[in-house]
């Protein structure tokens, strides 16, 4: 089974590292910074919505410079030892990993944040493909998901936000919302499983690739 994961939110517990280097890149601009649950609210939203949201009125020349300020506060906080994988994260990657599933990541983040997480963490011996919006322009997160399962409906889409939900339903597969993670309730439709916490998703998908058989 093909299982496509969302990162900030459901693997990655990014508020340790976001709201520091958020922080950094608004001073650096001079502009008045939000509460920590607005910023924190933002995550999941592709990069070029979250600079929209953030720096309203400003270039897209200046959205992507802020973007490489991010990159560069996030990366040195994480290799500085900021931010942790949420509980069992490793553990149940690396059993699905071992039961044979190819594993995705399909992120609203740019590429070097994405490599860097896969990397302080050790998890790219895991996964079968590294896939973030940052590598597809102009994409929306159903559309990416469409590339990575080639037709393929042995598969599952798990994720935090409304976006990893939606990609999900529009391509006709299963999606588990974690609900730990970033978003509110009130945003999550059509969800087919709800986990509170990510070592649940072992019993999902041993149900799922049972019913497939």
């Amino acid at each position: 089974m093909k299982i496509i994961f969302d990162v900030d939110g459901t693997l990655f517990n990014a508020g340790t590292v976001a709201l520091p280097a958020f922080q950094a890149v608004l001073r650096h601009y001079n502009q008045q910074i939000p509460s920590d649950s607005v910023l924190l609210n933002t995550l999941g939203y592709p990069i070029v919505e979250i600079w929209e949201m953030l720096l309203p009125g400003m270039s897209k020349e200046r959205h992507a410079e802020a973007s490489a300020l991010m990159n560069d506060f996030e990366e040195r906080l994480m290799y500085e030892g900021k931010g942790e994988l949420f509980p069992e994260v490793k553990n149940t990657l690396t059993q699905l990993f071992e039961q044979g599933h190819e594993l995705y990541t399909l992120s609203n983040c740019d590429e070097p944040y994405l490599h860097t997480v896969i990397e302080v963490f050790n998890l790219k011996p895991l996964f079968k493909g590294l896939h973030c919006a940052g590598m597809y322009p102009g994409e929306t997160k159903a559309q990416i998901l469409k590339r990575i399962l080639q037709g393929d409906s042995k598969a599952l889409m798990v994720g935090d936000r409304f976006h990893d939900i939606e990609a999900g339903v529009v391509n006709k597969i299963p999606t588990v919302w974690c609900n730990y993670g970033f978003s509110q309730q009130a945003e999550i439709k059509n969800q087919d499983y709800t986990v509170s916490n990510f070592g649940k998703i072992l019993e999902i998908v041993h149900n799922l690739s049972n019913q497939k058989e």
